[in-house]
């Protein structure tokens, strides 16, 4: 697309997504042409591969008041290509000395910015008092990936106060620190040993039999755990802090209780406003059975008719906060992310819990018949009904004579 001269841009119609052009090196300047004026926008290949694209906004466009021209636009994204290479080198580097201290103090620095309160509560004095504990029980210079597993259970075990401590607030700090150490995987890159994450509360020693009774299959293959709705609500608004496009699918998720691939490849022309239906064709079962149409609940079909709307036939309905179609794999940070901003217990959650908490809210809240859930959730009714019904222990006197 040929955007150099304000005669060429000004011909292109107004739209959602900018048009961008090859200006070599990997590096693609664009457009964004809007109803109030244009502006320029540059991106390039993201350089940690997290997702497709890294953009950046540069300024606005000619003939706007102090807007930049073409030439001045593209230097100035050849500055940003170079800043942004080199920022993501440098965290590379820092990813692999990731210390205690580091995440700890992360953790609790994310904590009191998502308070509209900054004062001292006593809330947040406990906060504080933890992670000065995990720093003294690990060492603050102690690399994140040298923590082990048995490390974490002592500290577990470990009395605050006194000779004993009581296995439920050893439980619940337990949950704490995984939510920070898992906060540093995602905010501060840290890619090595993660042992911490197979620490186990006291409370989930279960037989095999027993957690094959009580989780679902998705469950049983992800270590996944369903959440109450209200959990679910709590970690929509942690999204939307940092990334309203991340808060966006998780609604998606659960309002069509999906699996994130089906949800990423979804296309405008795939959904029926009037049919009140979306069609699936990638995903688990796509392959052997191809495209499935499903029905929508009330706020899944005006989540996408808001979503598809001034959308081409082919755009994502989906996109990152960049605009773009989610990579693969997309949902696993900001997952753990969201997570950790919240007082929810981290132990046993996954990102496919948000489909195993939709799943098990539609059964046992909504009281939606088993075929009707799994033919929105592009499962089976044996599945449905296996995992997520118990059978009846005691029939009770029987029929009245």
């Amino acid at each position: 697309m040929k955007i150099a001269t304000e005669a060429q841009r000004q011909r292109l119609a107004v739209r959602r997504d900018p048009y961008f052009e090859d200006m070599g090196g990997k590096l693609h300047l664009g457009i964004y042409r809007g109803e109030k004026g244009d502006k320029w926008v540059a991106r390039i290949p993201h350089p940690t591969g997290k997702s497709r694209y890294l953009k950046h906004s540069l300024a606005d466009a000619t003939p706007t008041p102090g807007g930049l021209t073409f030439a001045e636009a593209a230097s100035r994204a050849e500055q940003w290509q170079k800043e942004a290479i080199e920022s993501a080198r440098a965290s590379a580097v820092k990813a692999e000395q990731v210390t205690v201290e580091q995440a700890v103090d992360h953790w609790y620095d994310q904590l009191m910015g998502d308070r509209s309160d900054k004062s001292q509560t006593t809330t947040t004095k406990n906060w504080r008092s933890f992670a000065d504990r995990v720093k003294r029980f690990f060492g603050p210079d102690t690399p994140l990936g040298d923590v082990t597993k048995a490390q974490c259970h002592e500290f577990r075990d470990t009395p605050v106060r006194g000779d004993t401590r009581a296995k439920s607030s050893g439980d619940k700090e337990l949950g704490l620190l995984k939510a920070a150490f898992n906060l540093a995987v995602t905010d501060l890159k840290h890619t090595g040993n993660s042992e911490w994450v197979a620490a186990e509360k006291h409370g989930n020693k279960k037989t095999e039999a027993e957690k094959a009774d009580t989780m679902s299959v998705d469950e049983m293959e992800s270590g996944g755990r369903a959440m109450s709705m209200a959990e679910v609500r709590k970690l929509i608004k942690a999204a939307e802090t940092f990334s309203p496009a991340y808060a966006t699918y998780l609604r998606a998720a659960v309002y069509t209780l999906q699996r994130p691939q089906e949800l990423r490849m979804l296309d405008v022309f795939d959904f029926s406003s009037n049919r009140r239906v979306v069609r699936y064709r990638y995903g688990k079962n796509r392959r052997h059975s191809g495209p499935k149409t499903c029905q929508l609940f009330d706020k899944a079909h005006a989540l996408f008719a808001d979503l598809t709307s001034g959308k081409q036939p082919n755009d994502p309905i989906l996109t990152n906060d960049a605009g773009e179609r989610w990579g693969e794999g997309f949902q696993v940070d900001p997952f753990y992310r969201a997570l950790a901003l919240t007082n929810i217990d981290p132990d046993g959650l996954r990102p496919y819990s948000i489909r195993h908490s939709a799943i098990t809210w539609a059964i046992q809240t909504a009281r939606i018949d088993p075929m009707t859930v799994a033919a929105i959730a592009d499962t089976s009714v044996d599945i449905i009904v296996k995992h997520y019904f118990k059978p009846t222990k005691e029939l009770g006197a029987g029929f009245p004579a």
